[in-house]
């Protein structure tokens, strides 16, 4: 009985530490999306720079509206 336990926290701490790999790379990367450095450090500005630069690009624009539209269909 105790073993069950024990195999069944192994397995879901296993689940965890699996999807804590999968996804606080895309968190980090998120966060970092608003730092004001195009370089990784912290502690970090936050800015929506980057954001407001991709709406002046015509080519980004329209990478992104081909994105959406393939997302759609």
């Amino acid at each position: 009985m105790a073993t069950t336990r024990i195999l069944e926290w192994l397995g879901r701490l296993y689940i965890w530490l699996l999807l804590a790999f999968l996804y606080l790379p895309i968190v980090i990367m998120a966060l970092m999306s608003f730092n004001v450095s195009p370089f990784y450090q912290l502690p970090f500005e936050r800015t929506t720079e980057w954001y407001a630069s991709l709406w002046q690009n015509d080519q980004l624009i329209s990478a992104t509206s081909n994105s959406i539209e393939i997302a759609v269909i």
